[in-house]
């Protein structure tokens, strides 16, 4: 608990003034100040910066408090991928080795492949309809497009279409789609397959 009360000291004066810079941007907006306003947010903007740096300055000082790794859970979604990486590395391997350690290497290390542009995709395996053993790798397009989607997914579904019109529009080009379902129901999911 002390490292919590300590970092709360550390952070809290950021705080205050970041509050009462939002109620200065607030008043001047209203009074028709934009230009003054805006210099409120950018006020707003590098005090976010301030608390973030110091929260990361913790984190390396307090590499076995759980506090850190707590809060490094929720600084890396505002920080790069790099400085991430660094942060997780300064942790104990007892944090690392946490469940909330691991879910974080896996979100700063992997979950950024999932959606990245000309990135190799993470390998994975799974069985098709016919239980046969597909994995990633075996794809060889200029362009895979995975799409995950489920059964139950509404939007998923109103989007396979599309997907559909797409691949056979590319495909000659080497445009290819691995549809990878969500579903846990094998009969909703082949259901689903002939419905789209």
């Amino acid at each position: 608990m002390a490292a919590a009360q300590k970092l709360k000291s550390i952070i809290k004066p950021y705080f205050t003034a970041q509050s009462a810079s939002f109620d200065s941007a607030f008043a001047a907006y209203n009074r028709g100040e934009s230009a003054i306003g805006k210099n409120y947010e950018l006020l707003n903007v590098a005090i976010t910066k301030k608390i973030n740096d110091s929260i990361a300055g913790f984190i390396e000082r307090h590499p076995y408090s759980f506090i850190s790794l707590a809060e490094l859970n929720e600084l890396h979604k505002y920080y790069g991928s790099k400085q991430s990486k660094v942060l997780y590395q300064s942790l104990s391997n007892s944090l690392k080795n946490h469940s909330i350690g691991k879910q974080l290497k896996y979100e700063i290390y992997e979950a950024g492949q999932l959606n990245a542009l000309n990135k190799r995709a993470i390998s994975f395996q799974q069985k098709d309809t016919l239980n046969h053993l597909i994995n990633i790798s075996d794809y060889r397009a200029n362009y895979l497009l995975i799409d995950f989607w489920a059964s139950w997914c509404g939007p998923c579904r109103a989007e396979n279409p599309n997907i559909k019109q797409a691949y056979f529009k590319y495909h000659s080009r080497g445009f290819d789609v691995l549809g990878v379902s969500l579903d846990n129901n094998r009969v909703a999911w082949k259901k689903a397959i002939i419905g789209r």
